[in-house]
């Protein structure tokens, strides 16, 4: 039973973990497009120390938060 309930545990752990993290800055609801992957959508997209951490179709903390919907 903990075969299958351990691995469940640490991968919700680790979901909300992610999504608990604070960015330094967050473009949030930007269209992004990324035509390596076919990517064309409205999302979330997390930044800190310069870097894209990640994007995201769920809500994204930050210090600094830039509404971006309606941008490319």
């Amino acid at each position: 039973m903990c075969k299958l309930i351990c691995p469940l545990f640490v991968l919700a752990l680790a979901t909300t973990l992610l999504s608990a993290q604070q960015y330094d800055l967050v473009l949030e609801g930007g269209r992004v497009m990324d035509p390596e992957t076919g990517l064309d959508a409205v999302r979330n997209v997390g930044i800190r120390e310069g870097r894209i951490l990640r994007i995201s179709s769920e809500a994204l903390s930050g210090r600094r938060v830039i509404h971006a919907s309606g941008l490319v």
